[in-house]
């Protein structure tokens, strides 16, 4: 009597971590987006004209005015200053901040980091307050459209610290 051929397959146990824990970070990174950004929580700022949209926590109140929009909670230091200047000169963000007057530029550049990078494909440029180590963090986000500048100002307490990452991943520009 001859045997029939079965082959078994087994999965290794190292594959078998390694999709585990792929399946866990995703399970964990979409929790946290949906906690966010995504539930009741969160609401909706838009800005037609300005082709502007971010998402806030609910018990934060949006007020324009001064040219910009602010964005904080009742009686409480302001979290968010956003800046909407007409981009006549089609600057990208590292020009814009070089045509600020030479006062105001040096002070930014002498007390922040720059960072440039990408935000959807966009020029942006990121300018960190250097500050003592456990102290809040302070930021300008800097954005250049063709038409537009949009300038961020984050300055968030010590219990805000994750929502500028938070408002500003959910920015969309049109």
């Amino acid at each position: 009597m001859k045997k029939k051929n079965q082959s078994k397959q087994t999965v290794r146990p190292g594959r078998l971590f390694g999709i585990t824990f792929l399946l866990l970070i995703l399970v964990f990174f979409f929790s946290l987006r949906g906690k966010r950004q995504d539930s009741g929580d969160w609401r909706t700022y838009r800005h037609p004209e300005a082709g502007l949209k971010f998402n806030y926590p609910k018990e934060y109140v949006v007020t324009p005015g001064g040219g910009g929009i602010y964005l904080g909670q009742e009686g409480l230091p302001t979290l968010l200053y956003v800046k909407i200047i007409e981009n006549e000169h089609q600057l990208n963000p590292k020009q814009w901040l070089e045509s600020l007057c030479d006062e105001c530029r040096q002070e930014i550049v002498k007390n922040h980091q720059l960072l440039e990078l990408e935000f959807n494909h966009l020029p942006a440029l990121k300018l960190v307050r250097i500050q003592p180590p456990g102290t809040e963090t302070e930021f300008f986000f800097v954005i250049a459209t063709p038409e537009r500048i949009y300038h961020f100002s984050f300055s968030p307490g010590p219990e805000e610290q994750e929502l500028p990452e938070a408002i500003l991943s959910s920015l969309r520009l049109s």
